[in-house]
């Protein structure tokens, strides 16, 4: 497979073939597409190494004793830790459904999420060429701390959760005063969140499927992912609901998959417990309460005066989804019956160049270390445009600033 590059007493291990073409089927990882990534993963320890798609079928048809640098890069074509090389299988990533009913698209299967997938995987070189790859400060989460003892979310722990991250992020009542529409909001509300080590990326989602997703994987930093599809201040709650995600999965492998917005259908107690301190997160009960000392209890949001409305939406820049059910679950309204969120922002390619949609998808903090990166050495156009599979001449007019 390498041609005779690799030394004959380089240590060899035995692994599984066949677990771990089941773990590159469960990606939807064609063969094409693997052995692209192990060559290039393997050629930063072997520069001559040649792979070919003939060499990976031997390698997947039983058991095959491999080299260290071929199974660190078969690791990582893979989306795997080296470590779990020695049982493939048992890190294969889970066939998460969306939670859209019955028949739903898969996480493997979904195309917009493979490259959310090599997103994340940029994220990783990124991290390692700054050093910052644990640099990452959020505060740790415990499910079974922010429900009752039936279960249900608990509004004191969960608002006490909320301000802890605040605190975090560096999200203060005066900073938000600042916020002059919702645009303004999420932007500043992505920087908060990429300055304590989380990269927020964006692709144009199918909303009605999903809203966001969040990832992070053992060697990765965490990452976010929304949707252009929404509007600002939908995609603003979704930014929190996906960051309590991360506080709650530290150290965990699992993926979020969400369709965040006040959903009061789900039962599932993370995804309510997510939606809950996002809420307040972004609409802390102490600021809210002054807002509406003097305004009557009405039967739902939409009873409110318009003025009331208005006046919170401006204040806080979420929607009024959110508005309508943080109202509910402090007593300030009835059982609302929601709005529905906004379709504004649009996602589709429209007349926009590849760079200029690439700058707007990987977000500030991936442009600002991919070209220190490039600049320094640590991380050249090639390797990049490998793993967002693109011609290096679009990787560097996305970097152009």
């Amino acid at each position: 497979m390498t041609q005779a590059v690799l030394f004959d007493e380089e240590p060899r291990l035995a692994i599984d073939g066949r677990s771990c073409r089941r773990v590159r089927e469960s990606i939807a990882l064609d063969e094409e597409t693997a052995v692209k990534r192990i060559q290039a993963a393997l050629r930063r320890s072997v520069p001559k190494a040649e792979v070919t798609v003939a060499a990976l079928r031997d390698w997947e048809a039983g058991a095959t004793s491999r080299s260290m640098p071929e199974i660190e890069a078969w690791a990582e074509a893979l989306l795997l830790p080296f470590g779990a090389m020695a049982d493939p299988a048992s890190w294969a990533r889970p066939q998460t459904d969306f939670r859209t009913g019955e028949g739903a698209a898969s996480y493997s299967t979904h195309r917009k999420l493979r490259t959310f997938d090599a997103f994340c995987e940029l994220a990783k070189e990124i991290s390692l060429a700054e050093g910052s790859a644990e640099d990452v400060s959020l505060p740790v989460g415990d499910l079974t701390e922010l429900l009752d003892a039936r279960g249900t979310p608990d509004d004191v722990a969960i608002e006490r959760f909320a301000m802890a991250i605040r605190g975090t992020i560096g999200l203060t009542r005066a900073r938000q005063d600042q916020w002059a529409d919702d645009e303004v909001a999420l932007a500043d509300a992505a920087t908060a969140v990429e300055g304590v080590g989380v990269f927020v990326f964006t692709l144009s989602l199918d909303t009605a499927e999903l809203r966001g997703a969040s990832r992070w994987d053992v060697g990765m930093p965490p990452a976010v992912l929304l949707s252009s599809g929404d509007g600002a201040a939908p995609r603003l709650f979704t930014l929190a609901h996906e960051l309590t995600h991360l506080c709650l999965r530290q150290g965990r492998r699992e993926i979020a998959l969400c369709t965040p917005f006040a959903s009061r259908k789900t039962t599932n107690r993370e995804e309510l417990v997510a939606n809950r301190v996002a809420g307040a997160l972004l609409v802390p009960s102490a600021d809210l309460e002054p807002l509406l000392a003097d305004v009557p209890f009405a039967a739902d949001y939409r009873s409110l005066p318009w003025s009331v409305r208005q006046g919170l939406r401006e204040r806080f820049n979420v929607s009024n989804s959110v508005l309508g059910v943080r109202l509910a679950q402090m007593g300030f309204v009835g059982d609302p019956s929601l709005p529905k969120p906004s379709k504004r922002g649009g996602g589709g390619k429209g007349s926009l160049s590849l760079p200029v949609r690439y700058r707007r998808y990987l977000g500030p903090r991936a442009l600002t270390g991919a070209r220190a990166a490039v600049a320094n050495g640590s991380l050249g156009v090639e390797r990049i445009a490998r793993l967002l599979d693109m011609r290096t001449d679009q990787v560097a007019a996305t970097l152009e600033t």
